[in-house]
């Protein structure tokens, strides 16, 4: 979060994520990868960075690639993010 570019505007960060997701589909196919796993380093992630406009893209852009996804890796998160998975996993499918 500390060095990205626009890290405040949620929309042009969907957009970059979801060109690069594009890119990376045929890629992973030709090697016959057909699952990744998204990796996201929380350092020096803040309040500010938090909006629920970001939380509802993100959700978006997830259902967009559902059966793509294997794995969410998140370094350096957050204490709170803690709660928040205690709430929300037992939401999720399995």
């Amino acid at each position: 979060f500390s060095q990205a570019h626009d890290r405040w505007d949620a929309d042009t960060n969907l957009k970059h994520l979801s060109w690069v997701l594009e890119q990376a589909a045929p890629l992973m196919e030709k090697r016959g990868a057909q699952k990744w796993t998204w990796i996201s380093d929380f350092h020096g992630f803040s309040t500010s960075d938090c909006s629920p406009k970001s939380m509802m893209l993100v959700k978006r852009m997830l259902a967009h690639y559902p059966e793509r996804l294997f794995k969410a890796v998140m370094l350096d998160a957050p204490w709170i993010f803690n709660g928040l998975w205690n709430m929300v996993s037992p939401l999720l499918e399995q």
